[in-house]
């Protein structure tokens, strides 16, 4: 049977400490950190463990003989009541997401991840973790919830303050991560990358086999381009239209309005003349400046210029025809993660970069290459 104890007493709280114990060993149940059969502490090491006096304990553990989940027996102690018909979860997940990750595909991520754990038999409860202000989280919510039984955290970003909380509270945790690895952090039993190296990679070899000679890749100033260096490595010309413009969950149309203007601007110098083989956006939020642009100036796709995207699954840019485009699906990157969790609370480990939700399609913009 497990020794430590999985919930915490908190005298700052104005709950009394017999109810605090009471919905922590309870939880305790519940969650699957002490199973059926399980002998529990005597009343003298959870006066120990909790700082408590007696009182404490024999309270909340005769609040839960009356709800069924305890028995209390002579010489044997207090144990766990078998789960007739009773729900009883086989471990806890924290699901972490950080308010200013407000894209609508990360909802769509957390969703996923908590029906799939759900339905393996893990209770998964989301925690939003808001901001108080410009640099510093409000982590009340997420403390809140470590005061339970906890067998895993899962944070959809990586957020510095939010990885130190847990690692301080000593919570197994991974995060959800675009693009390059970082250092490891404390306590982090894993890193969930949504990698779209292999799906640009599709996109690279799709230019080569279409004879491509070169390439606009249209990004947001200070980003790397992941596309522009394996294009370069293959021989193919890449130019680069970077848009510098604020970009946020408020400031969406901002994006689009500038990417617009930059593309206009090019027009108006060059007119058509500038136009590549293929124009490769790396935002989809972008890629609506540039079709409007595009389309306004007469262009024709993919007659006069084949076209390719960065989109999610089930949004981005509306064209009467299919779009070519990385394109990244949230639920199978939901599932990924949880399916990550669920190796790892199983036993056998948490692999690095262990989840995907990129791929490759081939739409109307940039057609399939005749062999």
């Amino acid at each position: 049977m497990a020794t430590r104890i999985p919930f915490r007493i908190d005298r700052t709280r104005p709950r009394a400490l017999v109810r605090q114990m009471t919905d922590g060993l309870r939880d305790a149940i519940v969650t699957g950190y002490y199973k059926p059969g399980d002998t529990l502490p005597t009343i003298h090491e959870w006066t120990r463990a909790l700082d408590v006096s007696i009182r404490v304990p024999e309270g909340a553990l005769a609040n839960l003989v009356k709800e069924g989940y305890v028995v209390t027996r002579p010489r044997q102690g207090c144990m766990v009541m078998p789960r007739d018909g009773r729900r009883v979860w086989l471990g806890h997940v924290l699901l972490v997401r950080p308010v200013d990750i407000s894209c609508h595909f990360v909802s769509e991520e957390i969703f996923a991840a908590e029906e799939k754990l759900s339905r393996a038999g893990y209770l998964a409860t989301i925690v939003v973790v808001r901001r108080k202000d410009e640099t510093n989280f409000d982590l009340g919510p997420l403390e809140q919830e470590l005061s339970r039984n906890v067998n895993l955290a899962v944070v959809f970003g990586n957020k510095p303050q939010i990885l130190k909380c847990l690692a301080e509270a000593d919570v197994p945790f991974t995060y959800m991560d675009v693009g390059t690895v970082r250092e490891p952090v404390k306590g982090c039993v894993g890193r969930c990358g949504a990698s779209m190296g292999a799906a640009v990679d599709e996109f690279v070899a799709h230019c080569v086999c279409a004879g491509v000679r070169d390439v606009s890749v249209v990004g947001k100033v200070g980003y790397d381009s992941l596309v522009a260096s394996r294009l370069e490595a293959t021989g193919i010309r890449v130019s680069r239209i970077d848009v510098d413009a604020a970009f946020g969950p408020e400031r969406v149309e901002n994006l689009e309005r500038e990417t617009c203007r930059k593309l206009d601007r090019l027009f108006a110098k060059h007119g058509h003349k500038w136009l590549p083989d293929v124009i490769y956006v790396e935002d989809d939020y972008q890629a609506i400046g540039v079709l409007f642009s595009l389309m306004s100036h007469g262009v024709k796709i993919p007659d006069d210029v084949r076209f390719a995207t960065v989109k999610n699954y089930g949004h981005g840019p509306a064209l009467p025809i299919s779009l070519t485009c990385v394109e990244f699906n949230p639920a199978e990157a939901g599932a990924s993660v949880a399916q990550a969790a669920l190796d790892f609370l199983g036993g056998k480990g948490f692999s690095h970069d262990s989840t995907s939700g990129f791929r490759y399609v081939i739409g109307d913009t940039f057609p399939e290459t005749k062999s």
